[in-house]
């Protein structure tokens, strides 16, 4: 079963007619293009939430990501809490925690987690900006 259940206004839905139908009236249409497995989702407050499943491939917008597997794919944005990303592409977003292996990492934000086999942008010190606020002020200061 691709959703097993969606959350919606209190209500919990398991007919896939009635999700696909919701899907489209909340603009996440590119949900249904994507091959899913188990998927526990809900809509809250406009956005959509990955409670659990396996996510095995396809384009992914943006989501808040609680737990479960994203084994293919890209991921252009979101928030990801927990999980195990693999053998996919991550262009942008916050890697809270979790499993990142043999995936790319093109650019957001790694909190922590564990990395296997997966390639960063790497940090070049040269080009890294470093603001200290009290220099700042003694040059104005002394303009």
């Amino acid at each position: 079963m691709r959703i097993k259940k969606l959350i919606y206004e209190d209500r919990v839905v398991d007919d896939p007619i009635i999700i696909r139908s919701l899907l489209e009236e909340n603009n996440l249409v590119w949900l249904n293009k994507a091959e899913i497995e188990n998927a526990v989702l809900e809509i809250k407050d406009g956005k959509l939430y990955w409670h659990r499943g396996v996510w095995f491939f396809g384009n992914l917008d943006y989501i808040i990501w609680l737990d479960g597997e994203f084994r293919g794919g890209e991921w252009y944005n979101g928030v990801w809490y927990n999980g195990v990303f693999k053998n996919s592409t991550w262009h942008n977003g916050i890697f809270m925690n979790g499993v990142f292996e043999n995936s790319k990492f093109v650019s957001g934000e790694f909190r922590k987690g564990v990395k296997k086999n997966s390639t960063f942008p790497k940090v070049n010190e040269k080009n890294k900006i470093s603001l200290n606020l009290s220099d700042r002020i003694i040059k104005f200061n002394n303009f």
